[in-house]
């Protein structure tokens, strides 16, 4: 029963990045789906947190809209609860890392924060 809750949990943040990334860019479902070979109506389900897919197209998807895998999977922050107890625990596992894994964080963060402006520049990758 709880590995049936966890599911529901996962589809719905899955909707809810998905929605948000879509309506950001202006994309529709179809345009994505159709660029990515998958079915609307599956895509569809996806967006609107009834469906699921297979882990190939999930991985197209995130490819085609240039976000991690693992964003579209993770609570956006404005869903999560980052407190400011949160955040300072964040602070505080950062801070005793040992250097080669925050040297990896800031190199995800540098990447992370070039692809934004590369995507709101509109540029493609191909």
């Amino acid at each position: 029963m709880g590995n049936r809750l966890h599911e529901k949990e996962v589809q719905r943040i899955l909707a809810d990045n998905l929605s948000r990334i879509l309506a950001k860019r202006k994309l529709s479902v179809r345009k994505v789906a159709d660029e990515i070979g998958m079915s609307n109506r599956t895509l569809q389900n996806v967006v609107n947190g009834t469906g699921r897919t297979q882990l190939d197209k999930l991985v197209a998807i995130s490819c085609h809209l240039r976000v991690p895998l693992w964003q579209l999977l993770c609570p956006a922050p404005e869903d999560a609860d980052f407190g400011e107890e949160v955040l300072h625990e964040i602070l505080e596992g950062f801070a005793t890392l040992p250097s080669t894994g925050k040297l990896q964080v800031q190199r995800t963060l540098k990447s992370e924060a070039a692809l934004a402006r590369f995507s709101n520049e509109g540029k493609t990758l191909s």
